[in-house]
């Protein structure tokens, strides 16, 4: 499957005929602590071919508890038959074991750190102390989008997170939830040795407090480069009517691109961006509100726009 979509015989240019779609939730739990979701989807269209065509999937979630051996299995995967033949992919087949207040995870599972989130093949275990948690990972980085995948080399890293009490008092709530990372990945030749930071507060005010109500901040260090590739930054504000919200993003592309990230840009923009998002909302009695935003992006020149 090349990708390449097909309209059918008297299709409409802005829109693709769909004859009928049809989802069968189905849950259910078994003996010996297997319990989750097993989905059928029926779809009728013609987005891939000269004329209309059937396609069945079957998407399954399901998780296995031992709650006296502190174990758990969890599987989770989409399969599809259709004009192009058979097609499926595994997003997560992983087993895990508690001891104490330590974990071990070892198949593929999600992974969130500095990098972002995508699928770890590979490694994981967590030791959590009276206040602190230290994470240690490795394996083979995946990005699953539909039932296509994308592997990222080898990865190997580390994590320390902390609540720690912050003595501003602009600052919501008492605490930050702060996370320190140092990672290493292997792609194709090229490595990238990358310093990670967060820190977020832990106790954001609700919606209705005037002032500030939550605070985020999280940048990446190159080390091989001795330079900083990314810096975020989100607040949001209670003002007397409505609510502002503010986002700022910074990322300049290091010379190697080895992590996900790295390699869209060289592919899509090929340079850095700066951008700003603002946001205000007020909301209004029952679902309803009003909302306005606005965005400004500002990329290096000769990238694209």
């Amino acid at each position: 499957m090349d990708g390449t979509i097909h309209r059918g015989a008297g299709a409409h240019p802005a829109t693709r005929w769909l004859a009928a779609a049809l989802t069968l939730p189905l849950t259910c739990t078994a003996q010996g602590g297997w319990h989750g979701e097993l989905e059928g989807r029926l779809q009728v269209d013609d987005l891939r071919s000269e004329g209309p065509a059937i396609r069945l999937e079957q998407w399954a979630d399901l998780l296995w508890r031992d709650e006296e051996r502190r174990e758990n299995a969890t599987i989770r995967f989409a399969l599809r038959e259709g004009p192009d033949g058979p097609e499926g992919h595994i997003y997560q087949l992983a087993w895990s074991v508690e001891r104490g207040r330590d974990r071990l995870t070892a198949g593929r599972f999600d992974q969130i750190d500095g990098s972002g989130f995508y699928a770890l093949d590979g490694l994981r275990l967590k030791l959590r102390g009276e206040r602190s948690e230290w994470r240690l990972f490795t394996g083979v980085p995946q990005r699953i989008d539909g039932l296509t995948g994308l592997s990222g080399g080898f990865l190997a890293g580390m994590e320390w997170r902390r609540p720690v009490a912050h003595l501003i008092d602009l600052l919501p709530g008492e605490r930050l939830d702060t996370r320190l990372g140092l990672s290493r990945q292997w792609n194709g030749g090229a490595t990238a040795t990358r310093l990670t930071w967060e820190a977020v507060t832990a106790d954001p005010e609700p919606p209705t407090v005037s002032g500030l109500q939550y605070l985020a901040l999280a940048g990446s260090v190159r080390l091989d480069e001795w330079r900083m590739d990314n810096l975020t930054a989100g607040a949001r504000i209670g003002l007397q009517e409505g609510v502002m919200q503010i986002a700022i993003d910074h990322y300049r592309p290091p010379e190697e691109r080895v992590d996900f990230r790295d390699r869209f840009y060289q592919a899509y923009a090929r340079v850095g961006q700066e951008r700003l998002v603002a946001a205000w909302h007020h909301p209004e009695s029952g679902a309803g509100g009003v909302r306005l935003e606005g965005r400004l992006v500002r990329r290096s020149p000769g990238g694209a726009r």
